[in-house]
């Protein structure tokens, strides 16, 4: 089960253009929460309980919204979707430091 919800990621995660009708991305933001899982087993009890910290519910839009509009035949070097990029490694680097405890 995602830490984020649909609107969460309405709001952190692709703008509705980007989405093009899909409604549900519950399956992309599903697994998010278990790459975010994986940086926390060993350090952090899991499942995290409700109310998920903002951080979290950011961080797995971010990579949500990576992993979405990466089958979806982006150019990581256009435009907007550097912005995608760069959020994601900024997602994947905070949770590595956090991981390691320096977060």
């Amino acid at each position: 089960m995602a830490y984020s919800t649909e609107a969460d990621f309405n709001v952190l995660g692709l703008p509705a253009l980007a989405l093009d009708g899909v409604t549900d991305t519950s399956d992309w933001r599903d697994a998010a929460q278990g790459q975010i899982d994986s940086y926390l087993r060993g350090r952090y009890r899991l499942p995290l309980v409700d109310p998920y910290p903002a951080e979290i519910i950011e961080v797995e839009c971010k990579l949500a919204a990576y992993s979405f509009i990466s089958i979806r035949g982006f150019d990581p070097e256009q435009g907007a979707n550097q912005n995608i990029v760069l959020r994601y490694r900024d997602a994947r680097d905070w949770l590595k430091a956090l991981s390691e405890g320096k977060v």
